[in-house]
């Protein structure tokens, strides 16, 4: 005979199924968890955005002076107004000047501190 959660998964499993953006949602809710906690930074400081444009409204919002993404298309949303751009990862097209391209974690720390330290 059969146990009892043994009959519930096999009678419920075609039926119990995650779609392919909720799979992706408890990734990310998942992530962003572990993120903030390795980090420091705290919830409040996070922002989402559905169009990758709108981070320009949130970084005018905050003043913000440093970006790092790996799409190149951000940082061409939020040029010239976030001073410090930095792109992360391997990159499939030219970089422009005014980005700096970081391929590595310890890159972006560097490139990073060596702007902070640059300021007055």
């Amino acid at each position: 005979m059969a146990s009892s959660s043994h009959l519930r998964a096999r009678r419920f499993r075609p039926r119990a199924q995650l779609s392919p953006l909720a799979q992706a949602r408890t990734t990310v809710r998942r992530s962003l968890r572990v993120t903030l906690l390795l980090s420091g930074i705290p919830r409040a400081n996070v922002r989402f955005c559905r169009a990758r444009a709108e981070k320009a409204v949130h970084c005018a919002r905050l003043s913000v002076t440093h970006m790092i993404d790996d799409r190149l298309d951000v940082h061409r949303a939020l040029y010239p107004q976030v001073a410090h751009l930095f792109l992360f990862g391997v990159q499939t097209e030219p970089v422009p000047d005014r980005v700096w391209h970081t391929a590595t974690r310890p890159e972006v720390e560097t490139a990073v501190a060596a702007t902070l330290l640059a300021q007055p």
